[in-house]
């Protein structure tokens, strides 16, 4: 998110103050909600199929983390999609 929405600046007076809470609110909430949707595909992927195929492999932890890091990676490709070219979002 700090890639984003920038650098946070100095605290402002006036109106200002105003856009500066809503960066805190911009940052926090689309922040958890991106990564609530990344963790629940992770776990609805891992409890109903990674549980019963890497149950003998040796490497299953660092499996797992790849397979969270090309989640990450199609969603924010998704995201942007959405977002620039479709724009949907």
């Amino acid at each position: 998110m700090r890639i984003i929405l920038g650098a946070r600046q100095e605290p402002s007076l006036g109106f200002n103050y105003f856009l500066d809470l809503f960066y805190e609110y911009a940052f926090f909430h689309i922040g958890a909600m991106i990564g609530c949707v990344i963790a629940l595909l992770f776990i609805i992927a891992d409890v109903f199929y990674f549980n019963k195929k890497l149950k003998n492999v040796k490497d299953s932890t660092l499996i797992r983390f790849i397979i969270i890091v090309i989640l990450t990676i199609i969603l924010g490709i998704l995201h942007y999609v959405l977002e620039k070219v479709a724009d949907v979002i």
